[in-house]
C-alpha cells in the first residue's frame, strides 16, 4: 500500500514521521521515518505492518501494479477478506524537533456489505434476478453455465439497480453471482459474493383457460414433474397471476387490493401465498376459479391489507384479461409460464383428476 502526502512550501523537513494506525477493537499503531513524501507499507496480516521498498500487499493479494486491490480472492469464486479502516498521521522532524504541521487522513478500507435476498424468476428463455441493496455502490453481476457444458457467459456492472433481466437464455443450469464494489481512490474493495444456482428449461403452462359470465375465469393446470425441480428446489406454492396489461412481474407480487382502484389493472396474485393443490400425492390436476371471492366481506376491514395477504377478488366486466402460472420453490426461485389471453380460451385434454381449491 502506497501512502503519499504534500507539505506546505515553508515546511522544512529532515525526516517525515508517518504514524500508521489500524482502527479496530484493539488499535495498533506503527511509526515509520522516511526522507521522501512517499511511503510503501507492506501489511503481512491485518494488524502487522513493516516498511517495504518493492512490492506491497494486504491480506493475501500481492501486486506491484498502479491499481491496488486490497482484498484476497481464490481462483474460483473469489472468497473475500475484510479490510479495516486505517488512519495516517504525518509529522515533520527538523533539527531534532517535530513541527506543529501535521497531515492527517482516515481511509476506510472495509469491504462493503453484500446484497440481500437474491431471488430469481425463470421464464421461457429468460431469467430475471431481484435483490435488496440500499447503498449507491456499483454491482458486478456475472454468470457461468455449469450444464450441459461449463463456460463463462457474461459480466455486467450496474449501479442503483435492484433487478436485472437476461433474455435469450439457452436451456441449462447457471450460477449467478453478484459482488458489491466500493472504490477508495484507485483501490477497488469487493464484498462477499451472493450467488444463486438456477435451471432454465421448460416452464409450466395452463392446460385450459375458460371464461364464464364475464366475471370468472377457470384455469386448469397439472402438477410439476420437470427435471429442473431438483436444481430450482421443491415447489412450495403456486401463484395465479392476473392482469389487464402485459408487463414484467416482480418476484414479490401485488394483491387484488393493490390494483382494484386502478384504471388498468397491473399484475396481481389471485391465489393465497400458500396455495398448493398438489400437497396430496394422488392429485395430478387442479382447477382454480379467478374472481370467486368478495374480498370486502371475506376480510375484516381492520385486517384488509396485512403483509403477504392475497384475495381472489371479483373481476370487472368487459375487460381484456391475461393470466400466467408461476411456481415458487423453497430455494426462492420462481418459474412462470407465458401470458395467456383469456379471450383465446382453450382446453387441451381430459384431466386425470379434477380438484378445485381456492
Amino acid at each position: 500500500m502506497v501512502v503519499e502526502w504534500e507539505t506546505p512550501v515553508y515546511i522544512l523537513c529532515d525526516v517525515f514521521i508517518l504514524n500508521y494506525t489500524i482502527i479496530s477493537n484493539i488499535k495498533e499503531s506503527f511509526t515509520i521515518g522516511v526522507r521522501t513524501k512517499k511511503a510503501i507499507i507492506e501489511m503481512i496480516v491485518e494488524a502487522k505492518a513493516v516498511v517495504s521498498t518493492s512490492t506491497s500487499f494486504i491480506g493475501t493479494s500481492i501486486g506491484t501494479s498502479s491499481k491496488k486491490n486490497l482484498v484476497a480472492k481464490d481462483a474460483v469464486y473469489g472468497t473475500r477478506r475484510a479490510c479495516l479502516p486505517h488512519q495516517f498521521d504525518v509529522y515533520c522532524l527538523f533539527n531534532g524537533l517535530i513541527s506543529n504541521w501535521k497531515a492527517h487522513r482516515v481511509v476506510d478500507f472495509r469491504k462493503p456489505l453484500k446484497i440481500d435476498k437474491l431471488h430469481a424468476v425463470v421464464g421461457k428463455n429468460s431469467l430475471a434476478l431481484y435483490w435488496q441493496y440500499d447503498a449507491d455502490n456499483y454491482l458486478r453481476l456475472s454468470y457461468l453455465a455449469i450444464y450441459p457444458e461449463a463456460r463463462i457467459i457474461s459480466t455486467v456492472e450496474l449501479r442503483g439497480k435492484n433487478r436485472y433481466k437476461f433474455n435469450n437464455m439457452q436451456h441449462g443450469t447457471y450460477i449467478f453471482m453478484i459482488i458489491v464494489l466500493k472504490y477508495v481512490d484507485d483501490i477497488e474493495l469487493q464484498s462477499d459474493i451472493e450467488s444463486i444456482t438456477v435451471s432454465v428449461g421448460s416452464t409450466k403452462r395452463f392446460t385450459s383457460v375458460e371464461k364464464y359470465n364475464g366475471e370468472r375465469i377457470f384455469v386448469t393446470f397439472e402438477s410439476s414433474s420437470d427435471n429442473s425441480v431438483s436444481v430450482n428446489g421443491f415447489i412450495d406454492n403456486y401463484a395465479i397471476i392476473v392482469t389487464e396489461q402485459i408487463q414484467d412481474v416482480d418476484y414479490k407480487l401485488d394483491s387484488w387490493f393493490d390494483v382494484q382502484k386502478k384504471d388498468i389493472w397491473t399484475p396481481y396474485r389471485a391465489t393465497s401465498s400458500t396455495y398448493n393443490p398438489f400437497r396430496q400425492k394422488e392429485i395430478y390436476t387442479a382447477t382454480f376459479i379467478i374472481g370467486d371471492d368478495n374480498c370486502f366481506t371475506k376480510f375484516d376491514k381492520t385486517e384488509m391489507k396485512p403483509e403477504n395477504m392475497y384475495c381472489n377478488g371479483k373481476l370487472r366486466r368487459n375487460r381484456q384479461y391475461f393470466v400466467k402460472l408461476r411456481t415458487y420453490s423453497l430455494l426462492k426461485i420462481a418459474v412462470e409460464s407465458d401470458w395467456v389471453s383469456v379471450n383465446n380460451t382453450y382446453r387441451t385434454n381430459e384431466h386425470k383428476k379434477w380438484n378445485k381449491q381456492g
